[in-house]
């Protein structure tokens, strides 16, 4: 333990307060055994470090890509709902003419690829059937309209149902 010479006094045995405190294996350099014990401690140090910091490194990577496909997906899923929209607005327009005509019959069902100039909708489609439906005395227009998104390898669709009835 320690080279000190003990005082016996009424509790035990203490040290004594004028001898110099020395551990075993200390000599005349002063380089103790507790300080050759801390030589490669900055190493493992460093190398605790380098590998807690390359954790988180890809942990946020991985956060930022799952990030990033969320965002597409999401991207992709409104502009099929719009593709849909539009599909049931090209619906609404030949059911209800401008003429003022009141119709009786569904037009035919029909499909809408969106062209590449189609800016917001390009690789976007829109499959849109039609049924009547008539209830006390009135004409009720069922529309479906269903907008596909192709992104590559995301494909997002959504569905619109409208009801359309004369005035």
């Amino acid at each position: 333990m320690c080279n000190r010479k003990k005082i016996r006094t009424q509790h035990g045995l203490l040290p004594s307060p004028r001898a110099p405190f020395r551990h075993k294996g200390e000599g005349a350099g002063g380089e103790g055994l507790a300080r050759k014990k801390q030589h490669g401690f900055s190493l493992i140090l460093v190398l605790f470090l380098l590998v807690v910091v390359s954790m988180l490194v890809v942990a946020m990577a991985r956060l930022n890509s799952g990030g990033q496909q969320a965002v597409s997906q999401e991207i992709l899923s409104v502009r099929a709902f719009w593709a849909a929209e539009s599909g049931a607005q090209a619906m609404a327009m030949r059911t209800f003419l401008i003429d003022g005509a009141v119709p009786i019959a569904c037009p035919a069902d029909f499909s809408i690829n969106f062209p590449a100039a189609a800016t917001g909708l390009n690789g976007c489609a829109a499959n849109v059937s039609c049924q009547v439906v008539s209830a006390a005395g009135r004409t009720v227009f069922t529309v479906s309209s269903i907008g596909t998104c192709d992104g590559g390898t995301e494909r997002s669709s959504r569905r619109i149902d409208v009801a359309l009835r004369a005035l």
